[in-house]
């Protein structure tokens, strides 16, 4: 029988600026559930789910996430509600293509 209370205490999450969550569907690092554990966790904060998004990378995979997630990196806006996307045709793929940098991608 396992015990009621881990080895260590739980981690308080205690956020004072909402925070943009991105989620690929299909993340082998983090599932789905997770993020959506982080979405609730972190007060305010909205999340941008793409589905059939393939994993670990999601900002520059060309879904929504892209436009969603520069916007919050320029102006700290989010949008007013979670939003829940597609890849786009044809993109489904675990390489980050960084925006900028022609040709290039890293694998998470």
């Amino acid at each position: 029988m396992f015990p009621k209370e881990g080895a260590e205490p739980a981690t308080r999450i205690g956020n004072s600026v909402p925070a943009l969550v991105l989620q690929n569907e299909w993340d082998p690092q983090t599932p789905l559930v997770s993020g959506q554990g982080m979405r609730r966790a972190l007060k305010g904060s909205r999340m941008v789910t793409v589905l059939d998004g393939l994993g670990h990378g999601v900002y520059g995979s060309g879904s929504c996430a892209d436009a969603i997630g520069t916007a919050y990196l320029v102006t700290g806006g989010l949008p007013a509600a979670d939003v829940t996307c597609r890849t786009p045709e044809g993109r489904k793929t675990d390489a980050l293509r960084l925006p900028g940098l022609p040709g290039r991608s890293d694998r998470f």
